[in-house]
C-alpha cells in the first residue's frame, strides 16, 4: 500500500470485526510497523481509539456492506 493509498483512508467509515460482532468504525490515522499496516480507529458510537490491523478492517465494496 502506497503513502497515498494508506492516507485515503483517513477518515473513512468501516466495520471491525470483533468475534462475530461487526463494529463501525472511523480510521484517524494510519501507520506501517514492522512491514504491516495498522488503522487507529476510533468507534462511531462510544469513544476511546486504539491500533488494529488494517486487515480487520474492511470498507463498503468489500466483504461486509456497511447498511447492516
Amino acid at each position: 500500500m502506497s503513502v497515498k493509498e494508506m492516507a485515503a483512508n483517513i477518515g473513512k467509515v468501516g466495520l471491525l470485526s470483533v468475534n462475530s460482532l461487526h463494529v463501525r468504525v472511523t480510521v484517524l490515522d494510519v501507520r506501517v510497523t514492522f512491514g504491516r499496516t495498522d488503522f487507529q480507529i476510533s468507534p462511531v458510537d462510544g469513544d476511546g481509539k486504539i491500533w488494529v490491523e488494517s486487515s480487520r478492517v474492511s470498507f463498503e465494496g468489500q466483504n461486509h456492506i456497511l447498511g447492516i
